[in-house]
């Protein structure tokens, strides 16, 4: 009787004193529960909390739905709003958010909780770090566990076979259609060759204000109310789209397909199925070529990747480097600490692992995993300079009146320059002049608005 009463005591003394025994982790934590703003409360549990509370089982959540406010008839930004009314502790935000609500004061700047607690941010994809700091203002006030960027794809059984050089980090806009052209264009049919791929949906005026963005340029400067449409840069770019679109560019403008499964859209596509040498798409793609070959069959040409097109005054900054969601914490927040624990594990190298066995669609910001996705070295992403403009979204500034007339004008205008009936001069002088009319009416109109809301 004893032995069995020291044999009893001696596993109790065993259970209370070793490290993850009985109830002494569990004490550890402090009883909180944290509001969290996300899509909605079953996608945030399968996202991130059922893990999470497995190792902070102390520390509940109160989750604050933005489906159910969209459900409710509200629109993204009144949706938005009426969840921020809910005072959550962890805020999910879009890039334009977060540097508004950063430079409003409502988020909780993250380095000195980083420096507390000896985080590992230089396992972090430092093009993302520089991004959440530019739009911070040069504080860390968010992370993001995932980012993405469109990457030039080229096929080098092509590139092989014509003897040209593969595609080179750094090229503009000018370089890329120039390579494009050293492609024969003498095939008819299914036989021909292109050098360049674009979306079915790239009109002109699209296409010039993707090249204008790789330069930060915009038509139109908000702040100062003003149309820049008439200047030299402009006019380099529109001389860009005009040549884009002429016989000799040698680029192909799929139609918009019109149904079909996925296998007939894969091998309708002049990239996948060896016809043209270059397109420039998103990271996933990488998974969609993947999924071609093994699950459709069918036979994709070897390839590999390199940065989109840049300005050519600035090659190393890559403009297309954006993030989906950013973790914030909502500066009034009671719980920062607890906050903190959960945004510490969205972004640890414990869940990047476990995240990395099913995500195709982004790039992992924790270093390791997706860095060789699918064979390919995506340091150079990882790696990249943002662009001081990546979170700049004008929209927001622009008169709602003035936003769809303003496009067709531009639109119509450069369509003009692109079939030869006006100079790129004048459709660009025609932009400058009759959009600052478009404009000087809306903001009028806006003014009007104002003043008649304010009567009683």
């Amino acid at each position: 009787m004893k032995k069995l009463l020291n044999g009893f005591l001696i596993f109790w003394f065993i259970m209370i004193f070793l490290p993850g025994c009985g109830g002494a982790e569990e004490k550890e934590e402090t009883t909180a529960k944290i509001k969290v703003m996300y899509d909605s409360e079953g996608s945030f549990l399968t996202d991130y909390g059922e893990l999470f509370m497995t190792k902070h089982p102390g520390i509940d959540f109160e989750v604050v739905s933005l489906s159910e406010q969209f459900a409710s008839g509200k629109n993204p930004r009144q949706a938005f709003e009426a969840v921020l009314q809910q005072a959550p502790d962890i805020m999910m935000l879009d890039i334009d958010q977060f540097t508004k609500y950063a430079a409003e004061g409502y988020l909780y700047e993250l380095s000195p909780l980083i420096h507390r607690d000896g985080f590992d941010l230089e396992g972090m994809a430092p093009a993302v770090i520089r991004l959440l700091n530019l739009s911070g203002g040069g504080k860390l006030y968010g992370l993001s566990p995932t980012f993405t960027s469109s990457v030039l794809y080229y096929n080098t059984d092509l590139f092989d076979k014509h003897g040209i050089p593969y595609p080179t980090n750094g090229m503009s806009w000018n370089d890329v259609l120039q390579l494009a052209q050293r492609f024969p264009d003498d095939g008819e049919g299914e036989r021909r060759i292109y050098g360049l791929q674009l979306p079915a949906v790239s009109s002109p005026y699209y296409f010039a204000m993707g090249i204008g963005r790789t330069q930060g340029l915009d038509l139109i400067d908000p702040v100062n109310g003003k149309i820049t449409a008439a200047t030299s840069a402009w006019k380099d770019i529109l001389h860009t789209v005009i040549a884009a679109n002429s016989p000799k560019a040698n680029i192909y403008r799929p139609k918009l397909p019109q149904g079909g499964n996925v296998s007939n859209l894969y091998r309708n596509d002049a990239f996948f199925n060896g016809r043209a040498a270059m397109v420039i798409r998103g990271i996933d793609m990488m998974n969609e070529l993947k999924k071609a070959k093994d699950v459709h069959d069918i036979e994709t040409p070897n390839w590999d990747i390199a940065m989109p097109p840049a300005d050519p005054h600035d090659p190393d900054v890559n403009v297309d480097i954006s993030v989906q969601r950013i973790f914030a914490i909502n500066s009034k927040s009671p719980n920062v600490n607890e906050a903190w624990k959960l945004l510490k594990y969205i972004h640890s190298d414990e869940y990047a692992k476990v995240k990395s066995r099913s995500e195709r669609l982004f790039l992992l910001t924790r270093t390791g995993y997706s860095s060789t996705m699918y064979g390919r070295n995506l340091d150079m992403l990882y790696n990249a300079t943002p662009s001081s403009d990546a979170s700049r979204n004008i929209t927001d500034q622009l008169p709602a009146s003035f936003i769809q007339p303003f496009i067709q004008l531009a639109g119509r205008e450069i369509e003009a320059a692109v079939n030869s009936s006006k100079t790129a001069e004048a459709a660009l002088q025609t932009i400058q002049d009759q959009g600052q009319m478009l404009w000087d009416n809306a903001k009028l109109e806006e003014k009007h608005q104002k003043t008649a809301v304010q009567q009683p």
